[in-house]
């Protein structure tokens, strides 16, 4: 099984075959934009920047937005790319 960690808190650890926060997020716009729906305001803790202006460098992934079931206030939004 291969288990993604994106993040912890704002930790940064790189052991053995673990490296957080996940290497490979801040090249992915399917990992970030719910990253942002969730926490609009949070902040990468390598780059200090806030993850919206990072995903927002990464205009030029398409991303299609599907909504499960009825929108709820949590608002069951699923993003494909």
């Amino acid at each position: 099984m291969d288990i993604d960690i994106l993040l912890f808190g704002d930790r940064c650890q790189s052991i053995a075959r673990l490296e957080i926060p996940h290497p490979g997020m801040l090249e992915r716009a399917f990992v970030l934009q719910p990253l942002v729906d969730l926490a609009p305001d949070l902040v990468d803790p390598v780059q200090h920047r806030k993850y919206k202006m990072l995903l927002a460098e990464l205009a030029g992934q398409r991303l299609e937005k599907i909504q499960v079931g009825e929108t709820t206030a949590a608002g069951k939004v699923l993003w494909k790319r």
